[in-house]
């Protein structure tokens, strides 16, 4: 059985890769964190708004700084857009910050840890 995409689906994927060569390449914004990565982008069925999943393993204040600088970068992101995708209408951007990989390392942190304790614990009976 294949697997469709939709129309909205096929331009959120190039949007995606787009953007974060955007990011990487072109955009000199030094508020911008050189480690952002573009998780994931999802476009409305009728092409109006994208919205573009940003993530950043960053302090607060680096997160906030970056997202604004991204907001204020949509004009050139949107119109970069624009001449490599040739839509009719390029969508609207809308920037939203992904916390998925902090707490992923956030997560891994702990686990280490806990292991590391029963690790010790466990060297403190044998002796």
């Amino acid at each position: 059985m294949s697997t469709s995409f939709s129309r909205a689906d096929r331009i959120a994927s190039e949007m995606r890769r787009e953007i974060a060569s955007l990011l990487h390449r072109e955009l000199k914004d030094p508020r911008i964190d050189p480690l952002i990565g573009v998780s994931e982008v999802r476009v409305s069925g009728d092409l109006s708004i994208a919205k573009i999943y940003v993530s950043l393993d960053k302090d607060d204040a680096v997160v906030k700084e970056t997202m604004a600088a991204l907001n204020r970068a949509k004009g050139f992101i949107r119109t970069r857009l624009s001449d490599s995708l040739r839509l009719r209408k390029t969508p609207e951007l809308v920037f939203i910050y992904d916390d998925t990989l902090r707490r992923g390392n956030r997560l891994t942190g702990l686990i280490d840890e806990a292991l590391a304790r029963d690790s010790l614990s466990r060297d403190t009976e044998e002796e």
